[in-house]
């Protein structure tokens, strides 16, 4: 099967896993911040907990730090992606950054739409060292009012498009999310929406094996009651 032809089978898998599979992510609501996020071997994400909107576009961004390339499981390309999969909301995705330099990493090739996934894959020459902070920013709106999630996913895919697996067997990969309260729609009907996919603890991951995921409590003061 030609490459890219086998790239698009992966993400069809990908984004027709994302509503089927849930993942506990990691929670803190402690004084200093409060955040969604995961820890795992491959890494750690950490996105805020939840954004306001009130008829104008708001802000998103996600934080991740790779512990590890997998040089030693042929890693070749990382996938940074947005999604707002079954929900009204639209995102952008604006900035891929190192923290370190504020260097703007190159997508060797981009995907998705506005209104499901957007995803950058970046080739491994271009990555930053292990333990680098890699930032996404981007902004979104929404046609409804109610409560929805964005979700920010970082995996490893190998050269030929395989997805690249942890050493106790699951996929390499980080989900984490910010709940939108949108109070005012930035289109649409502004009629209620509901929640979407925005089921505190309970985020879509981006592809298969999510279920293996273990919940990581990590030091939060508080918990955020709904």
């Amino acid at each position: 099967m030609h490459p890219r032809t086998t790239l698009f089978v992966v993400l069809a898998l990908v984004g027709s896993s994302l509503l089927a599979l849930g993942t506990a992510v990691a929670q803190d609501s402690s004084s200093t911040g409060a955040w969604h996020g995961q820890d795992s071997e491959f890494g750690s994400i950490r996105a805020p907990y939840s954004s306001d909107m009130n008829g104008k576009r708001v802000p998103v961004q996600a934080h991740v730090v790779l512990r590890t390339l997998y040089e030693n499981r042929n890693a070749g390309f990382f996938m940074f992606a947005w999604t707002v999969q079954g929900t009204p909301l639209d995102v952008s995705f604006d900035h891929l950054t190192r923290a370190d330099t504020g260097q703007e990493l190159p997508c060797y090739q981009t995907q998705g739409t506005s209104h499901d996934q957007l995803k950058c894959f970046v080739d491994k020459q271009n990555m930053p060292p292990a333990g680098t902070e890699i930032d996404l920013t981007g902004t979104v709106g929404s046609s409804r009012t109610g409560q929805f999630q964005v979700g920010a996913i970082a995996m490893a895919f190998t050269y030929t498009w395989q997805t690249v697996q942890t050493s106790n067997g699951l996929d390499a990969q980080l989900y984490g999310y910010t709940l939108i309260n949108v109070n005012t729609a930035t289109s649409g009907s502004h009629t209620l929406g509901g929640l979407g996919n925005a089921v505190p603890n309970v985020g879509v991951i981006g592809a298969v094996g999510a279920a293996g995921v273990a919940a990581l409590a990590l030091g939060a003061s508080k918990r955020r009651r709904s």
